[in-house]
């Protein structure tokens, strides 16, 4: 391996990469090595005692958290833009999520909305129906 690394350089780099919980690529970029280099060595130590198992078993709890903790962000985040929307009508709703999807997840939105993506889905393929068509009418005519 004439890179000039040392292997005491190698199994740190492998153990940072597993444990640290950033992305290889910026593991990689602090470390100085490319990447398919990381990921050489990490497929070469993986299975060494490099990485003990309480620090996997610390690395995964810490990418749970870390995931649900992003979870937790966008929900709130979407309910900052429609605090105002959750007490309307499911129309409403299915409006809101058609607004933010290019910013949040749909599933995600129709979750926090308390409307099924399935219902979101079929509301903006089907037409409206003649009570809808009626009522758009008579609010246009109360307008």
């Amino acid at each position: 391996m004439g890179t000039g690394r040392t292997d005491e350089f190698r199994k740190d780099a492998v153990r940072i990469a597993l444990t640290s919980g950033l992305a290889r690529r910026q593991v990689a970029d602090d470390l100085g090595v490319g990447l398919s280099t990381l990921n050489k060595w990490v497929t070469a130590h993986r299975d060494t005692d490099v990485v003990s198992l309480e620090d996997r078993e610390l690395a995964r709890e810490s990418e749970r958290l870390r995931r649900e903790d992003r979870i937790l962000k966008e929900e709130r985040d979407i309910l900052k833009k429609g605090h105002d929307v959750l007490c309307e009508s499911k129309t409403m709703r299915f409006r809101f999520v058609e607004e933010h999807r290019g910013a949040f997840q749909v599933d995600r939105l129709c979750q926090v909305m308390n409307v099924s993506a399935r219902g979101f889905r079929s509301f903006f393929r089907c037409p409206a129906s003649r009570r809808q068509r009626t009522d758009l009418v008579v609010l246009a005519h109360i307008k």
